[in-house]
């Protein structure tokens, strides 16, 4: 072997490595990004609009749900870059979905009350330790995401009284990290 074809070897391991490098830094960025604007969205809900829910089809006239769920609205079109925002209690031992910024008739949406059947292991780990997360890729009757939890907690109590969730696709989130490899 002649040292140029062992330059060039070496050469494209090192940028293969650094590809590599590149899109696990750019997954850890969009981790932190998309975890920072769940809490934060989480942070701006106001826990007296909470009590008023009941999490049933019935809250859709629900002041409380209007201003919750237009609050959602709002952050979704500020950050563009999600796939959505929605809102989750546990209601008889179930988690259910509350106000959430998708239209009506998305094939994503879920009316209030809607059982979730499908959460993932780290969601049931916020409900139950008020940790905010990232998970993903996983799969649920949605689809596949990326997502982000962040608890309101109670201003009283310091009980977990909603978790805050943000989506994005996973395909759009590896075209993400597969452009910022390319680069």
């Amino acid at each position: 072997m002649c040292s140029s074809d062992l330059t060039i070897g070496v050469v494209l391991v090192i940028g293969w490595m650094a590809t590599q490098y590149k899109g696990s830094l750019t997954d850890l960025k969009l981790r932190n990004e998309i975890l920072f604007q769940a809490q934060e969205i989480a942070s701006t809900i106001n826990e007296d609009h909470i009590e008023k829910l009941s999490f049933t089809l019935d809250d859709r006239t629900n002041p409380g749900f209007m201003r919750i769920r237009s609050q959602l609205i709002s952050y979704g079109k500020y950050l563009g870059n999600l796939t959505g925002i929605y809102s989750m209690v546990l209601k008889d031992g179930k988690i259910v979905f509350g106000p959430e910024d998708y239209d009506e008739d998305d094939p994503l949406a879920s009316p209030p009350g809607t059982i979730y059947k499908m959460p993932d292991d780290p969601l049931q780990q916020s409900f139950a330790d008020g940790i905010p997360r990232v998970v993903g890729p996983f799969t649920d009757e949605y689809g596949t995401f990326i997502s982000a939890y962040a608890p309101v907690l109670s201003r009283v109590s310091g009980e977990i009284v909603l978790i805050i969730g943000i989506d994005i696709l996973a395909d759009n989130w590896t075209r993400e990290i597969h452009r910022d490899r390319g680069l």
